[in-house]
């Protein structure tokens, strides 16, 4: 009996780790996504211009997408774990950014003129 559990001791079990604990949940997506559009909008009724700041930052969110999704074991996790839902926010996040972004360019030419 003792030597079953010297053999099992020895013998190295994989550990699996869930990865959606060290990723932004749907919500935490969803609230960035909607507050960047809101300030997005907002600062297009200062200057325009500064709105336009905003379509670089939701590039860096589309590469950080196109990266998580070209990552094949990374992908593969978050699909098994949350499913095309957590994807399907990210797309969300980034529409809501150029969304608010080109929206409060649009309102401040606009307005100016």
């Amino acid at each position: 009996m003792r030597y079953i559990f010297v053999i099992v001791a020895l013998v190295s079990f994989p550990a699996f780790a869930e990865v959606s604990d060290k990723m932004s949940s749907i919500t935490d997506i969803l609230l960035t996504g909607t507050g960047l559009f809101v300030v997005a909008f907002g600062v297009g009724f200062i200057r325009w211009w500064l709105s336009v700041l905003f379509v670089f930052v939701g590039a860096l969110y589309t590469f950080g997408c196109i990266s998580l999704w070209q990552e094949i074991h990374m992908r593969n996790a978050l699909l098994n774990e949350q499913g095309w839902y957590y994807f399907g926010a990210l797309g969300l996040e980034q529409f809501l950014i150029y969304t608010g972004a080109f929206s409060g360019i649009y309102i401040g030419r606009k307005s100016k003129t």
